[in-house]
């Protein structure tokens, strides 16, 4: 275990997926109960209902842009838990996920993705944000939290990378003359 990961860490992370995995037996992705994360983490986020999926219309206004973020990066929210949210205990890896009501939540958490510099807007690829919880044998670099994303067509990897693009392609629309 890394040294930012310990037994308690590990624990809670454990009850947390067996949680997530035995309501998902017991019911697919029809379930609608507390998340096992400790919290309504998903209740009332629009981005997290996979029957009414965001639609993009595209473009950098900034409401679509934080609808983009809520439905792409903050739906993947819990793949982060426990150690990257404001509200747990300190084990020393950034805090940068907001708890709270999901639209302000997901727009502050989107604030501190930029003012911490996890996003790269020059190659997005290269952004932090997708390769601390990417593994190492898929390009990753070195993550105390493990792999979260276990290749480059991983479906969080594929939504954070198409929000990062875009938030890219934005910023530079924006310096054009």
């Amino acid at each position: 275990a890394s040294p930012l990961i310990d037994q308690a860490v590990i624990d809670e992370e454990h009850a947390a997926f067996l949680a997530w995995i035995e309501a998902t037996a017991a019911c697919g992705l029809c379930w609608e109960g507390d998340a096992p994360c400790g919290g309504a983490l998903a209740a009332g986020c629009e981005g997290d209902d996979p029957e009414a999926p965001f639609v993009d219309p595209g473009g950098c206004d900034p409401r679509t842009r934080e609808a983009l973020f809520l439905s792409r990066v903050y739906a993947w929210r819990d793949r982060c838990y426990p150690c990257h949210f404001d509200n747990k205990a300190d084990v020393g890896a950034p805090k940068w996920l907001v708890a709270g009501p999901c639209e302000a939540a997901s727009l502050a958490t989107m604030h501190n993705v930029f003012e911490l510099g996890l996003v790269d807007l020059k190659d997005p690829s290269a952004s932090l944000l997708l390769l601390k919880p990417l593994a190492l044998e898929a390009g990753g670099v070195e993550h105390g939290g493990d792999e979260k994303f276990h290749d480059l067509s991983d479906p969080a990897y594929l939504d954070f990378l198409g929000w990062i693009e875009r938030e890219a392609e934005c910023a530079s629309e924006a310096t054009r003359p």
